[in-house]
């Protein structure tokens, strides 16, 4: 390491009184929008602002939470913080084709948009990994006073090549082998990218700068040597330091830890001998709306410090419920592989209205007050509730709940707690009740944690071969059959012995939200183990199934988990449409039998 930045001497009593409030950071930290990028700002008592500059996709993803703290903390050390989606990701503008110049004009557009919005004086680029390179590429253009950047690529080949490797690792079928990739194209945790950008990606190269970025430039990382040197004789007073944390940070979004010790480091660089701001500072206006062809989105702060995104149709359609999305894991409010983004407005087109939010915890909103994870936990229908009265109080309009995996289980939970939800659609619904023997981490961690991934691989010569070659994982697969078959029998021994109340089991709830007029569908990828649950509580044929819960269960063949294999996202839209249609049809026949005088339930 070549140099320390320590916390300057004028960051003080009067600075650390005036920028160091006990308030909840969510408070301070309010939506921005600018050139149709849609971002987060936080307010602070120096002249200098920072920009973060995320990495792409499943990275970014992974980061999202570590990100926000980020910018919490530097804010609270004192200056003002902008992070911020490129175009094409979170909750920014669509692009079709999306190219590298979009991702740099938006750094770009980000820093004049802080002198302007923000009369910043001073501007200081923080990036990670990918984003880190893009911020380094735009640095010297912009004028900026200092750049940190986090393991970035020194070129785009090297971000290719090791993001092809990952994918190997990250994206699976139903029988556990990759996905396909595509020869043009990069699949990686359900994000894609398209020729076009692959090509504009491959082109980088930092070395070929001949510019200084930065007076001031900081590198985190495993190999920093040879571009500390670079920066050095361009004339940069250049910091280096490693970035053990680094692993932690990216490895999903369900196991990402927060680097402090990196961030301790970064948050140092970036507020050294910044100076207090004699006079007030203008702040940028609140985002209220960004419109797209055919939608218009709301940004909306509400409850305990939950954020979501209400995304409407240029013109309703009559009789429509308004969709309410809950995502799988810890995946913030845009979705794996940007789905739920999409889903949202392709709907709207449709003149269908949705809500995307996060659970609190979770991406964008506060923490839960013991900091546990929502995640299966039955009080986190309280967020859904929180949901449903911040929508009532501006429409009528019923409720339709979508949820994924996790979120999946929260909406069966949610729909028969409450009667404002008309109908429930359960996508890879892994179980109806949590049962506290299941092992939450280990689960997520392997995706064969399935009976029914287990039988699916069972019929692979390729499996069997990989399993031979690790004789380590018979062993393993046969301890957690065991333990599966063991849950199973308890389960059974429970039913058989102990006289359980019909209206607590699943059939006994599902007939309550039934006889209220709701209904409920479910969506499967193939093989999924939730369609054992589904069989154990409601019965294996598949006619009498739907006419119990009153909609369709559709089996998506070939689809994996996250719905990423190619197709598989368009096969889902058109049955959700479907089942979107069905629940419009019920919805006006309502109408009509009110209008008439007739009472009935929806």
């Amino acid at each position: 390491m070549d140099t320390q930045w320590e916390s300057p001497d004028l960051m003080g009593a009067e600075f650390m009184s005036a920028a160091m409030k006990d308030v909840e950071s969510s408070i301070l930290e309010y939506p921005v929008e600018f050139n149709g990028n849609f971002g987060w700002f936080s307010a602070g008592v120096s002249e200098r602002a920072v920009i973060l500059c995320g990495t792409l996709g499943f990275e970014q993803l992974s980061a999202h939470r570590a990100w926000r703290e980020l910018a919490a903390q530097i804010a609270g050390a004192g200056c003002a913080v902008l992070r911020f989606d490129y175009p094409g990701e979170g909750d920014s503008l669509d692009i079709d084709p999306r190219r590298l110049d979009n991702f740099t004009n938006a750094i770009f557009q980000a820093v004049m948009f802080l002198r302007t919005e923000a009369e910043a004086k001073e501007i200081v680029l923080v990036g990670l990994r990918l984003g880190a390179t893009l911020a380094a590429l735009v640095a010297a253009n912009c004028n900026v006073d200092g750049l940190a950047l986090l393991a970035p690529f020194t070129s785009g080949r090297a971000y290719l090549r090791e993001m092809r490797l990952r994918a190997t690792t990250i994206d699976h079928l139903p029988d556990g082998t990759p996905i396909p990739q595509k020869a043009d194209e990069l699949l990686l945790g359900s994000f894609r990218l398209h020729s076009s950008l692959i090509v504009d990606i491959s082109k980088i190269d930092l070395f070929a700068d001949i510019r200084a970025p930065a007076p001031r430039v900081l590198i985190i990382g495993s190999d920093t040597k040879r571009l500390a040197q670079r920066y050095k004789d361009l004339g940069c007073e250049v910091s280096t330091d490693l970035f053990p944390e680094l692993a932690n940070l990216l490895v999903s979004d369900m196991f990402s830890e927060t680097p402090t010790e990196a961030f301790k480091h970064v948050t140092n660089f970036v507020i050294h001998q910044a100076s207090l701001s004699t006079e007030t500072r203008r702040t940028p206006a609140p985002a209220s709306q960004i419109n797209g062809p055919g939608w218009s989105e709301r940004p909306r702060q509400f409850g305990h410090g939950m954020f979501g995104v209400l995304c409407r149709p240029e013109h309703s359609a009559a009789d429509t419920p308004i969709i309410l999305f809950i995502g799988s894991g810890r995946n913030p409010h845009s979705g794996r592989g940007r789905q739920i983004v999409a889903l949202s407005r392709k709907l709207a087109q449709s003149g269908v209205s949705s809500f995307r939010f996060d659970l609190l915890g979770i991406g964008d909103s506060v923490e839960r007050r013991d900091g546990s994870s929502p995640l299966y936990s039955l009080d986190a229908v309280n967020d859904v509730r929180a949901v449903i009265d911040h929508l009532q109080a501006s429409t009528q309009n019923p409720v339709m709940v979508v949820g994924f995996c996790s979120g999946a289980f929260l909406a069966f939970h949610a729909i028969c707690r409450d009667e404002r939800i008309s109908a429930a659609v359960l996508v890879n619904l892994f179980c109806f009740d949590w049962n506290p023997s299941y092992d939450l981490e280990t689960m997520m961690r392997n995706p064969n944690w399935g009976l029914a991934s287990y039988a699916a691989q069972a019929k692979s010569r390729a499996s069997w071969s990989r399993l031979f070659r690790d004789p380590k994982r018979i062993l393993s697969i046969l301890m957690k059959l065991s333990r599966l078959a063991g849950r199973v029998s308890k389960r059974s021994v429970k039913n058989i012995f102990q006289k359980v109340n019909f209206q607590d089991t699943v059939s006994g709830r599902i007939d309550n939200v039934r006889k209220r007029g709701a209904s409920l569908a479910f969506i499967f990828s193939e093989n999924e183990p939730g369609m054992l649950e589904v069989y154990r509580n409601l019965g294996h044929d598949k006619k009498k199934v739907e006419d119990i819960i009153g909609g369709p269960i559709v089996v998506i063949d070939k689809a994996d988990h996250n719905l990423a294999n190619e197709g598989v996202f368009d096969e889902f839209d058109l049955a959700l449409r479907g089942i979107i249609q069905n629940e419009n049809a019920k919805l006006a026949a309502h109408n009509r039998r009110e209008h008439f005088g007739v009472v009935s339930k929806v």
